[in-house]
């Protein structure tokens, strides 16, 4: 009978597990669809989401993971053991640096999109760790200064909600919601640089003379563009897929392409 309960509850383990992933993979996948669709203006209402996309969505989590490891794992050899009294300060310093570090490669070029992520860190770097040095007198390692500033903050932050959530899921609990809202959060600015950095166009039309921004489903979203100053127009055309036959031509290196007010927008504006 307890096998039997065993079994029962492996299976339902496993089930759970597989729903969840499912779940999130495709809610990674609008997340990032979100993302590209931001920096174009496509409204969401278009975003259609399919197994082939959620497996793309899943091979580049798997690439920003393959690629943030060796980072993680030259931080997880210097870390102190887990008894170590700023292990868990360490460890969340840790995810911010590799979040950081993310950002930085996913827009590269674009400093713009990553120096106030940068610059964000380095406020909390000072604010956490340099600090307690600074305020915190008398003849004590910098370690007793660290702890000393925590005990200090730590009754206001149990009794505010993240903290009253804090003890109600515990440490493993903490750790998972947070690299969960951190993964949410890339997987956006992962969409937002694909869609700057995209540089191969699907072109539409007798002269080719616009370029395919997103295909939903049978949604082709089109619009006017310049090859010579690299710019594309936000004022979309749509078209359904399977009503009259098309001719898409796939042209390489036009992009990126900045957006840019048609004629008719600033027209209207005006």
């Amino acid at each position: 009978m307890a096998n039997e309960d065993t079994k029962v509850n492996g299976w339902l383990s496993g089930t759970i597990i597989v729903a969840v992933g499912t779940v999130l993979a495709y809610l990674f996948t609008y997340r990032y669809e979100t993302g590209y669709a931001d920096v174009f203006g496509i409204p969401y209402e278009f975003i259609s989401i399919d197994l082939a996309m959620a497996l793309r969505i899943a091979i580049l989590i798997i690439g920003l993971l393959w690629t943030i490891y060796p980072v993680a794992n030259l931080i997880a050899i210097f870390l102190p053991k887990n008894d170590h009294p700023m292990y868990n300060a360490l460890i969340y310093y840790s995810v911010i640096a590799c979040y950081t570090i993310l950002i930085m490669l996913l827009f590269r070029n674009l400093w713009k999109e990553w120096l106030p992520y940068v610059i964000g860190f380095i406020i909390i770097l000072i604010i956490e760790l340099v600090w307690p040095l600074l305020t915190i007198r008398g003849k004590k390692s910098y370690t007793e200064k660290f702890i000393e500033s925590q005990e200090h903050e730590a009754p206001g932050f149990f009794r505010s909600l993240p903290g009253r959530f804090f003890m109600k899921i515990g440490i493993r609990g903490f750790w998972l919601i947070w690299g969960l809202v951190m993964f949410y959060s890339i997987i956006y600015k992962a969409g937002e640089s694909s869609a700057l950095h995209k540089k191969d166009f699907y072109l539409y039309g007798d002269k080719s003379q616009y370029a395919v921004v997103a295909i939903y489903d049978d949604v082709l979203i089109f619009a006017n563009y310049d090859v010579t100053a690299k710019e594309i127009y936000n004022k979309y055309m749509i078209t359904k897929l399977g009503e009259n036959p098309i001719s898409l031509t796939l042209r390489k290196n036009i992009g990126p392409l900045k957006i840019k007010d048609s004629p008719d927008t600033i027209s209207n504006n005006q």
